[in-house]
């Protein structure tokens, strides 16, 4: 299951949404405040929502929790800092159910809408209401009359593609898609793997990695070797990613194989620091670069 879903998945209840006050957006998760008065929506409303169909569906699938306020935190990064439950939240399901089918052209396949009532109460007229986007291998324009265009979830934002973002988009049917896989080992060691789930061959695959909270420690490549005879591993500056590795020219990773690039360093004792995330960005030729967090369980 993707991340998108995971999260869906995850906000069922009023103490789910309670719990997402101080979280930040990334690129798998949005807030948005709605001042409708009467349910409908809102101009702004139908442009974030025109937006949020077109950026999560070029990258990895997104949702978006309506009723959140989201504001810059001191990192620069938006986080939700209160509640803002919207009136009349079954008529904004409605309005949001409806507008799907104008929100982008081709509609994107699979858009879900569901509402939370304010303290679970079904007989409540206020309430949030919460939007899954899937990922979709075409390209979507989104539809407005000041907001039509093609776009990208990038960090906390929606931004327009570039030329050759639009460009790789059409044809991407044919693009690999590479997701990171980590697992961990029984020696208590991360494995870290690539899982090419396009249809296209990932050549010049590599990741860019970070660790949270950051680790020291012995990494070896995913044959095992300490001085690393499919790639190489260097450090690499920009925040909040430490690690780079690159593999050589030559190895590929074809549609749904799994290919492992690096064992990291053990998570159990005598270890006292446990790695509890790693942020990563994924990159291959023809690929429009994916990025995302996991959480090591």
């Amino acid at each position: 299951m993707d991340n998108a879903s995971l999260i869906y998945d995850g906000l069922k209840s009023y103490q789910d949404i309670k719990a997402l006050v101080g979280t930040q957006e990334d690129i798998f998760l949005d807030f948005k405040e709605s001042r409708t008065p009467t349910g409908a929506l809102l101009e702004d409303d139908k442009a974030h929502f025109s937006k949020a169909a077109s950026g999560f569906a070029h990258q990895q699938g997104g949702v978006l929790v309506w009723g959140i306020e989201a504001r810059k935190g001191e990192d620069g990064i938006d986080e939700a800092t209160d509640l803002k439950p919207i009136s009349n939240i079954k008529g904004f399901l409605s309005a949001l159910n409806d507008y799907v089918k104008y929100s982008t052209d081709p509609v994107v396949d699979g858009i879900q809408n569901r509402v939370i009532y304010e303290n679970d109460d079904e007989n409540s007229r206020t309430g949030f209401a919460v939007t899954f986007f899937p990922r979709s291998d075409s390209a979507h324009r989104a539809m407005g009359k000041k907001w039509s265009g093609f776009y990208k979830r990038y960090g906390d934002s929606f931004v327009p593609l570039s030329t050759a973002d639009i460009r790789g988009l059409f044809f991407r049917n044919l693009s690999p898609d590479l997701e990171l896989r980590v697992t961990t080992e029984s020696n208590g060691r991360l494995r870290l793997s690539l899982y090419n789930k396009g249809r296209g061959v990932a050549k010049f695959p590599s990741v860019q990695f970070g660790l949270i909270p950051h680790v020291d420690g012995q990494w070896i490549d995913g044959g095992g070797n300490f001085d690393f005879k499919i790639g190489s591993l260097e450090r690499s500056r920009p925040e909040p990613y430490g690690f780079q590795f690159m593999a050589n020219a030559g190895v590929v990773v074809h549609p749904d194989q799994e290919f492992c690039v690096l064992v990291g360093p053990s998570q159990v004792a005598p270890y006292k620091t446990r790695i509890l995330k790693i942020v990563y960005r994924l990159f291959a030729e023809n690929m429009v670069p994916n990025e995302g967090t996991l959480e090591i369980k």
